[in-house]
């Protein structure tokens, strides 16, 4: 994610000197897309290869999101959980608030949210709003900050679904990176896709079907698997 490089300096407790140290050694292994670069008179440091994958030409296993080193046993666990939907009336918190209890009793590290993240708005169905109790993407944005759940020790790596992408064909405002952006335990890695490395030769695809729930969603996956056998 996009960040100040004084705030990361002051966030690990290193120096400027040190965090370009280390982005040249990434740059030397083969990560291009962390930069280093000056903004309105602030220096930046940003890795730019995890937004924007979608469905249409998708990223294959190099740009994979790499957490395989947080899996160093036989065994690999990790927690799914989808269309929390925040901002509608019906979001489940209590039992979201559970789940990430049970997540972080067993010591899993990470969550994979599949999309729909909040309840977005869709122009077409303006009676959509008596079923919110935030309405926008501001006041969605400020609920999700304050009530999606946060357990030290564990990273919820999310796509953003049909609901979020209202926020940005409405308004041009992407919700999924600015919740990446503002939460430290959240990595966002684009609309409707992503993959995520898990151990050498093993990905897992997050997907985000879009058609509406009537459609059969065993077949959209087999159909994404059939135009993309690699």
């Amino acid at each position: 994610r996009k960040r100040p490089l004084l705030w990361l300096c002051e966030r690990l407790g290193v120096t400027e000197d040190q965090i370009y140290a280390s982005v040249a050694k990434l740059q030397r292994k083969g990560y291009k897309a962390v930069s280093v670069y000056d903004e309105d008179g602030v220096t930046y440091v940003h890795n730019r290869v995890r937004f924007n994958k979608t469905i249409p030409g998708l990223s294959n296993y190099d740009d994979a999101y790499d957490i395989s080193d947080d899996f160093q046993s036989k065994v690999i666990e990790f927690a799914v959980v989808s269309d929390t939907h925040i901002g509608n009336l019906n979001t489940a918190y209590k039992e979201l608030s559970k789940f990430y209890d049970i997540v972080k009793e067993r010591g899993i590290k990470h969550v994979f949210h599949a999309g729909d993240l909040t309840d977005g708005y869709y122009t077409h169905r303006p009676t959509s709003v008596l079923e919110q109790d935030a309405v926008g993407f501001q006041n969605q944005l400020r609920m999700f900050n304050r009530k999606y759940p946060r357990r030290d020790g564990v990273e919820t790596i999310a796509i953003s679904g049909n609901h979020d992408y209202t926020h940005l064909r409405n308004g041009f405002a992407d919700i999924g990176e600015t919740i990446g952006d503002i939460r430290d335990d959240i990595t966002y890695l684009g609309h409707n896709f992503a993959r995520i490395k898990l151990a050498p030769h093993l990905t897992v695809a997050l997907i985000h079907p879009t058609d509406g729930s009537t459609e059969d969603s065993v077949k959209k996956i087999k159909d994404v698997i059939n135009r993309n056998p690699d």
